[in-house]
């Protein structure tokens, strides 16, 4: 009897799509009943208002005309009534007019549905008859492994397709009920039953024998031969079949036809004929009894037993049917060796055109497929363990061992760690290997790949020609994807790279082999439809198989045979074992290749991608020697999109002022530092009264050079708000003069406000975040927190920085002017006490005395009196300062900007002060303010001097 033990797989041929669209129940809903509005009432305040209105005026009037107006009332209010029920009337009629056209267009469309699921399940089940009809290749042949339900016969079965009925307690309505009762079933559905459970046919032994010619005809047309093994009856009657190739082969899964009163054995499955109920296995799961050519009754089933039109088949027909089969089959009389060596196969000749290899073994010899001409791009599905990787290798090396490296090169995009691209980088063919283990070169990779196909465009038209056929000397380029899946999920943007490169590169040369396990779950259309070649190794469901190879062999592929696949190319499958290379082998082909190269060329093959850019860029670097241009060399641009580095240059006249933005330690100094080594600079200011001379009192001869700005958001801020505006001023005057360029840093250029605009140019170094990357128009996709020193952006671009030389600082120092001891001084000091001291301490003997308002004489020389006191000391003065302050030095220590505009009567803005550096502001009594210092000696002093009053 039939053994439950082995499992079998069953699957979904192509041209299944509607089935798997009515998978879903279809629930329709009626149409809403017609009703007749409420009646409405009869409108008793309306008729008696007007006749309450008319006796108030004839109580008034006393005229009888007035009585007439009461009879209005009463008259509107029938009238009325008796337009609403015409209007109902006609609302019902029209509300019955769209319900039954909407229980038209509703049967109508139970009718569409109702022809899709039955087409859909005769396109899940073919019929004996359909086989009959398609020609030896149709798509759908040999697409089940094993064996699964096979169709008894035409019958009425439920349908997927429901229509509510009315809520419980309407009025029953005939044709409602009859289209809700309609829907529910469909004739002419294919009535399945599964052999692997025991079918048993009973009736008189020539239609027994019909229906079970049509049910051996479909189990043997929609499972291939490697995959299922048939066992029939011995007598005349069973002659025909002997043309069926799934009688020769050795599958593990067995179908049993039983005739005769025969002996069922262990089979997978079984169908058992007899005259009678009782002369059938007891354990059968399915029973029918055939009493004519349209006559068939269930009597035994999983299902409610019903009439079947049966499914019968004449011994000619079957006849034909495995005549077509016998010529489908690919299966032969060798059986495919387990495993094949590489070493063993014979490979093409070298002067062979296009990308021939030689692969494998199948029943008759070396596979060879050749993937310009059966591709131009290939897919290989197939499930961990197939053997994916290793057919890769044994196909790239079979291609390498033919073919030199001016007339055929891969790269490598390995996410499986590494597997396939160690044995294969060593061959000299080999133009690089990018894996999962490095994300950013996988992504810059498939960038340059863009750009290698307008390369190759561009030397076909310079040739004339518009194949890479006629351009001989051009290399062809293999790019091998090993898991895609994975691939897509890390570079979102690679799906559509590659499907540019499938539609383009047949005639540039450039071939893709895409392998994963399940190609159509992540596989555009449009990819797929460019790969020709498509191999499948063992895959675990059938429609997976399917979907690469058009046949659901793979999935019956043996799981301990790693390499054999399916191959299907030009309509045609074959079953392959691919040969296993060895690092031998490989290495056997990687000396022939450089030995038959040696001398013939000296230039080695171009690289579709450059490296990325170094980490640390010295001066020293091959693409920063020779000529460059004007203006000062920065670093180096990275376009893979043009398969170019380039050198990056400043020229202020040309560009304008630069922007530098970065974080600490993101490498901005050393551009600052680079600009003034090249062009011989002072260093950028250190403080605020450096910043603060460098932008609104240039030294002489200095104005018109390039002025350097290092992290202008520390140095403004600790300007006071006066001073800092000031500045944003001078900076804002500067950066709008051609003739004075200024190249600044700093790290939130938010800050500058409207002042950006004025940079001409903008590098983006590396920033504390992404959106602040973002702010300033960089691209997002190179920001990283861990960029190396010197790494941004410039015009959208990855950029490096140049390490700039050693040099000696050449600082230009902020102007300081010193107390000058041979003057008269009148001081003005947050805190005199400690100013005394330090004048004591720098001049020794000289008067100190607090200023009065009697006329105080100001002798010059050492020994004149310095007059000392607070601000609010000075501001009692009135006049008497006044005077003073026209032929005195005035020095202003600890005092406020508002201290000095209030004492010097001016609102000239002093200079800049850095707080704790010992810093006073002078006023000459030409009213000039400039910041100066006390002599070294004050600045020693400590301690505490009275003043005298």
């Amino acid at each position: 009897m039939c053994r439950t033990t082995h499992p079998i797989v069953t699957d979904r041929r192509p041209g299944t799509r509607l089935a798997e669209d009515m998978d879903d129940p279809q629930l329709l809903r009626l149409p809403p009943r017609a009703v007749a509005a409420e009646r409405a009432p009869f409108p008793l305040i309306g008729s008696v208002a007007p006749v309450v209105v008319a006796v108030l005026i004839w109580s008034i009037t006393r005229s009888p005309f007035v009585l007439l107006f009461a009879l209005l009332g009463p008259c509107i209010a029938v009238g009325s009534l008796a337009d609403a029920r015409r209007s109902s009337r006609k609302a019902l009629a029209r509300a019955k007019s769209a319900e039954s056209r909407a229980l038209d267009d509703l049967q109508v469309t139970v009718h569409d549905l109702h022809d899709r699921e039955r087409e859909a399940a005769w396109a899940l089940n073919p019929s004996a008859r359909h086989w009959l009809s398609v020609g030896d290749d149709d798509a759908g042949r040999f697409a089940r492994i094993g064996v699964g339900p096979l169709v008894l016969g035409a019958a009425r079965v439920s349908s997927r397709v429901r229509v509510s009925p009315d809520e419980p307690g309407t009025v029953p309505d005939e044709r409602r009920q009859a289209l809700v009762l309609a829907a529910s079933s469909l004739d002419g559905m294919p009535l399945t039953a599964d052999p692997r459970r025991g079918i048993g046919i009973v009736g008189p032994r020539a239609l027994c024998r019909s229906l079970a010619y049509g049910l051996l005809i479909q189990a043997c047309s929609a499972s291939a031969p490697e995959s299922l093994r048939i066992r029939l009856p011995p007598g005349e009657a069973w002659d025909w079949a002997a043309e069926l190739p799934h009688r020769q082969t050795d599958a593990a899964t067995v179908l049993q036809v039983v005739d005769s009163g025969g002996r069922a054995d262990d089979s997978d499955a079984v169908i058992v004929l007899a005259e009678a109920v009782r002369d059938l296995p007891a354990a059968l799961a399915t029973v029918i009894a055939v009493g004519g050519t349209n006559d068939a009754r269930m009597l035994r089933a999983d299902q409610p037993l019903r009439p079947v039109l049966p499914e019968l088949l004449g011994r000619a027909q079957a006849e034909r049917a495995a005549m077509a089969l016998a010529r489908a089959s690919p299966v032969g009389a060798r059986p495919l060796a387990p495993q094949v060596a590489f070493h063993s196969l014979v490979q093409p000749a070298a002067d062979e055109p296009g990308l021939v290899a030689a692969i494998g073994r199948d029943r008759d010899g070396d596979i060879r497929i050749d993937l310009a001409a059966d591709g131009p791009h290939a897919v290989i599905g197939g499930t961990t363990g197939s053997g994916k990787s290793e057919l890769l290798v044994t196909w790239i090396t079979a291609m390498a061992a033919r073919l030199s490296p001016d007339r055929f090169t891969f790269l490598l995009v390995d996410f499986k760690g590494g597997a396939m691209a160690t044995p294969l980088a060593g061959l000299p063919h080999c133009m690089g290997v990018a894996s999962d283990l490095d994300e950013e070169l996988v992504g810059r990779v498939l960038i340059s790949l863009g750009a290698e196909l307008k390369h190759r465009e561009r030397l076909l038209a310079a040739a004339g020609v518009a194949d890479i056929r006629d351009l001989p000397t051009l290399a062809r380029l293999v790019v091998v994807v090993d898991e895609f899946a994975a691939l897509v999920a890390s570079a979102p943007d690679a799906q559509a790279r590659l499907t540019d490169i499938a539609a383009r590169g047949r005639s540039l040369g450039v071939h893709l082999v895409l392998c994963t396990q399940r190609p159509a779950g992540v596989m555009r259309d449009a990819l797929l439809a460019n790969c020709g070649l498509r191999i499948a190794l063992r895959v675990i469901d059938a429609p997976d198989s399917v979907a690469i190879v058009g046949t659901g062999a793979a999935a019956g592929l043996p799981a301990g045979v790693p390499g054999r696949c399916v191959i299907s190319r030009h309509g045609e499958r074959v079953t392959v074992q691919a040969a296993v290379t060895t690092a031998a082998d490989i290495a056997a082909v990687a000396r022939g290749t450089r030995d038959r190269v040696a001398g013939a060329s000296d230039v080695p093959p171009r690289r579709p991608w450059l490296p990325p850019l170094p980490v640390v860029l010295g001066g020293d670097h091959p693409f920063l020697r020779g000529e460059l241009g004007d203006g000062v060399v920065l670093g180096l641009l990275d376009e893979p999109e043009a398969q170019r580095q380039s050198v990056v240059r400043w020229s202020p006249r040309e560009h304008g002022n630069l922007l530098v933005v970065g974080g600490r330690g993101c490498g901005a100094s050393s551009i600052l530092r680079l600009l003034g080594h090249a062009l011989e600079l002072p260093d950028p200011p250190r403080d605020e009264e450096e910043l603060w001379d460098a932008l609104t009192d240039p030294q002489e001869g200095t104005d018109n050079r390039i002025l350097l700005i290092d992290d202008w958001d520390a140095l403004s801020a600790r300007l006071s708000p006066e001073h800092r505006q000031a500045a944003i001023d001078a900076l804002a005057a500067r950066l709008r003069s051609s003739s004075s360029p200024v190249a600044l840093v700093t790290r939130r250029p938010a800050q500058l406000g409207a002042l950006s605009v004025l940079f001409g140019r903008t590098l983006v170094l590396r920033v504390d975040d992404r959106a602040e990357h973002a702010a300033v128009g960089a691209p997002t996709r190179f920001w990283h927190p861990d960029a190396p020193p010197g790494r941004g952006v410039w015009n959208g671009s990855l950029f490096q920085a140049v390490i700039p030389p050693p040099s000696r600082p050449r600082p230009a120092g902020a102007r300081v002017g010193e107390v000058s001891s041979g003057v008269p001084l009148l001081v003005v000091a947050a805190a005199p006490n400690r100013v005394a001291d330090r004048i004591a301490a720098a001049w020794p003997g000289r008067p100190v005395a607090a200023p009065g308002r009697e006329s105080i004489p100001l002798p010059g020389g050492d020994q004149s009196p310095v007059l000392l006191t607070d601000p609010e000391g000075w501001l009692t003065l009135g006049s008497t300062l006044s005077r003073l302050r026209q032929n005195t030095l005035m020095v202003f220590d600890g005092c406020s900007l508002a201290d000095v505009r209030q004492l010097t009567g001016t609102r000239a803005l002093p200079p800049a002060l850095t707080p704790g550096a010992s810093r006073v502001w002078l006023r000459h009594p030409d009213g000039r303010l400039e910041r100066g210092h006390w002599p070294a000696q004050a600045n020693a002093a400590d301690g505490a001097t009275a003043v005298s009053p």
